[in-house]
């Protein structure tokens, strides 16, 4: 059990080093994101909100932030306002659904059916509704749906189906359609909307306007318009794909996901960090880059409670969130950390993770799996033929890539296995004072392989070593260091001479508790030039004139302390060390 949860911790920590190598291009919001990162992307981290959790009605139909960071809702029974703790339902005067919602200084404009206002906070903090609905001169108060709501500078426009009505300075200005308008955007402080029969059309000098190109929008449903870089426009229809406007004219812009959004029907649109696009669908979202190549879904098969979704927003932490047709959803996309579980083709422990030849294994306890970035709808982790066993770990020795497991270590090519020998073996570690030897722990000793006429060939077991090894290393004389479970550390020096019955006799030196080691596995790592032991009672290091082991504070005080465990150290190509240790129950997994 205890190796078990030694080599899990290693793991994990593995993992985290992988994903946060992955963070760089995050940190600029307009800094592209390779495409790599998405082909190997796992499923993001999702929060569902069932209508039991915020109790108001199923669909959620525009969603927006205040500068405190409160989220709204437009929901089928109201507004929902989220704290991040706690739901509140504020209800209409005539108890109308909410279609639209907009930002505008410390108000929240409200756009519903038969009725439009704000919310602001009062005196006290609490958030009280003001109605505008007598404002409206009373002949053009019989509209019903109020679609969007957006501001510009100090003026607030409410859109419904035939009916634009602008508030500013306390006025209600009313511009009034006899065709039917559909859709309704603001980008750089001006006003778009489309009108049925005649095109998308821009708000100039208190009148529409028909755009250079946008009579092709006279019988399409506009549902999208976001800028895309610093001069076009993206837009997006309902079921007739995505076009670019750069001010002068409009094009079609072709994706790699146009037959997606032919079939289900875009919704809305969020510009994400790293130039990304999210694309509400009724199968989920669909994130694009810039070039319109696809990088990720979300649906039910990556944790979505509902794949019809109808609003997106991205709030000010860069978290999306979904008003769904039923429900609501916050997801972490793009972010540093993704997971792969059962969807994803991991459906057990995984002891540890290398990238071999550019491809990503795993080893679990049913083999070795790898990962195929061409699987849909999101990458997935596939098995290795020819392994089905318990598996520990990875060597990477030039173009073969070993992996010992609890029958045999073997030889991975690709995405098949060959069989080597039958050592059950949990650690391997290539020797860096002769690299055609390999040395491999065993559940029961130690053993060598050496690389003879292009193949590895098996010279035996070093004789007297019968512990279960968890770690080899060697330290800068090139001596090899060798931690077990049984609170034992060995120095072994790396010559050695044949002997009888595949026995190899190597000089060897045991550490134990008479010099200061602890119950318990110990693990043997250089960092630099370095050589530290990982403890369950703390970080140790050795005194070569003393003979003994003690505690190092080299990375703080507290992985000195003898109450604290260790189980594994690493250092990344930025020589940070990654630590895996705690307290009690208690983990510190992090850097150093």
């Amino acid at each position: 059990m205890a190796l078990r949860k030694k080599i899990r911790y290693g793991f994990n920590l593995a993992l985290v080093i992988c994903c946060l190598l992955l963070i760089a291009p995050l940190q600029a919001q307009d800094l592209a994101i390779p495409s790599r990162i998405w082909k190997e992307a796992g499923l993001p981290y999702i929060q569902n909100f069932s209508p039991k959790d915020y109790n108001g009605g199923i669909q959620n139909l525009t969603v927006t932030q205040d500068q405190r960071g409160l989220m709204y809702f437009g929901n089928t029974s109201g507004v929902l306002i989220y704290d991040g703790v706690s739901w509140r339902l504020f209800k209409m005067p005539n108890q109308s659904l909410v279609r639209s919602l907009c930002l505008l200084k410390d108000r929240i404009y409200v756009g519903a059916q038969g009725e439009v206002g704000f919310l602001e906070p009062d005196a006290t903090g609490q958030l009280r509704y003001t109605s505008l609905l007598k404002e409206i001169p009373e002949e053009n108060r019989d509209f019903k749906d109020v679609y969007t709501t957006h501001a510009i500078g100090d003026a607030v426009y409410f859109r419904t189906r035939y009916t634009i009505f602008r508030w500013a300075d306390v006025q209600m200005r009313v511009w009034k359609s006899t065709k039917q308008l559909f859709g309704a955007f603001v980008i750089n402080g001006k006003y778009y909307s489309g009108q049925q029969g005649v095109g998308l059309m821009e708000m100039v000098k208190d009148s529409l306007q028909l755009l250079p190109g946008g009579e092709m929008f006279a019988d399409k449903s506009l549902r999208v318009m976001i800028p895309h870089g610093e001069a076009r426009i993206l837009i997006g229809t309902f079921a007739h794909g995505l076009f670019l406007y750069d001010g002068s004219g409009i094009k079609k812009f072709s994706t790699s996901i146009d037959d997606f959004l032919y079939k289900n029907q875009l919704r809305g649109a969020a510009k994400l960090p790293g130039g990304l696009i999210a694309l509400a669908t009724a199968r989920g979202v669909v994130i694009i880059d810039k070039a319109g190549d696809f990088c990720q879904v979300v649906n039910k098969a990556s944790g979505l409670r509902d794949e019809l979704v109808i609003s997106a927003f991205v709030d000010r932490q860069a978290a999306l969130w979904l008003g769904l047709n039923n429900g609501i959803a916050r997801i972490e996309t793009p972010a540093p950390i993704s997971r792969f579980q059962s969807a994803s083709g991991i459906e057990s422990f995984v002891e540890s993770i290398i990238r071999h030849n550019g491809r990503l294994y795993t080893t679990t306890d049913r083999g070795v799996r790898y990962l195929d970035i061409t699987s849909e709808p999101f990458p997935f982790f596939k098995g290795v033929d020819g392994i089905s066993t318990l598996s520990w770990s990875f060597l990477s020795a030039g173009t073969d890539l070993l992996v010992g497991t609890q029958d045999a270590i073997f030889r991975i090519a690709g995405t098949k296995a060959t069989k080597l020998n039958e050592l059950s073996t949990i650690t391997l570690y290539r020797s860096g004072q002769d690299s055609s030897k390999i040395f491999a722990g065993l559940l029961a000793g130690l053993a060598v392989l050496q690389w003879v006429d292009n193949h590895w060939v098996y010279l035996g077991k070093v004789r007297d070593v019968n512990e279960r090894i968890i770690s080899i290393t060697e330290d800068k004389d090139g001596a090899l260091w060798v931690g077990t479970t049984s609170e034992s550390a060995l120095r072994i020096n790396q010559d050695f001479s044949d002997s009888s019955a595949g026995q190899l006799q190597m000089n060897l030196t045991r550490f134990g508790k008479e010099h200061g080691l602890p119950e318990g596995p110990v693990s043997p790592k250089v960092l630099g030039e370095r050589l530290f032991f990982s403890t369950w009672k703390g970080l140790k290091h050795f005194n070569a004139n003393q003979g003994f082991f003690s505690p190092d504070s080299t990375f703080g005080a507290v992985f000195a302390d003898t109450l604290t465990w260790l189980n594994h150290l690493r250092e990344d190509d930025q020589s940070n060390v990654w630590i895996v240790a705690g307290r009690g129950d208690k983990k510190y997994n992090g850097k150093a």
